[in-house]
């Protein structure tokens, strides 16, 4: 069965194109681009799939991972509470592209506004994809600086007993 993501964030990537985060917004839009928290209708548990897909500039055509969060990120995405703290993804996939180093952990909210996917706790090692206000040390996309029109975008679905996890690459 193939569950099709149900996307809540899309934006260019980079400090300067900044325009909305998850702790003040509830769902925000500029332009085509447009930030939705998920819903707090219980439909969000620990059987619920993200994915992340890069495109465009240092990204190349198309990254696309997929993982699941910890506590701290989803309440995050669903309340906009802030942590401050990294928090280690689960059930990591790469689905398509080359992707150098696959982002294994998560920044979501931070001393900052916005959020950091990144291959190592305190963003050592490359950062994946980021939305971050007034911060541009996460100006990257997997591993390589911004070259201005990069757009990530999350998304999310809810896996059944009959669904199956992607779990080869392209």
């Amino acid at each position: 069965t193939t569950v099709v993501f149900e996307p809540f964030f899309h934006a260019a990537m980079g400090a300067d194109h900044f325009f909305a985060d998850f702790a003040s917004n509830a769902s925000a839009r500029h332009a085509e681009f447009f930030l939705r928290r998920l819903p707090d209708d219980g439909s969000i548990t620990s059987a619920v799939e993200f994915q992340v897909v890069a495109t465009g500039g240092a990204c190349g055509t198309r990254l696309e991972v997929q993982f699941r969060l910890g506590p701290l990120a989803l309440d995050y995405f669903l309340f906009g509470n802030v942590s401050g703290d990294w928090e280690q993804l689960q059930d990591v996939v790469v689905v398509e592209g080359d992707v150098r180093e696959a982002p294994l952990w998560i920044l979501a909210g931070g001393a900052g506004e916005g959020w950091v996917l990144a291959s190592g706790a305190n963003g050592t090692g490359s950062v994946f994809a980021s939305s971050y206000n007034g911060d541009s040390r996460w100006d990257f996309c997997n591993g390589a600086p911004l070259l201005g029109w990069e757009v990530v975008e999350l998304g999310y679905r809810t896996l059944s007993a009959t669904t199956t996890l992607t779990t080869t690459r392209s």
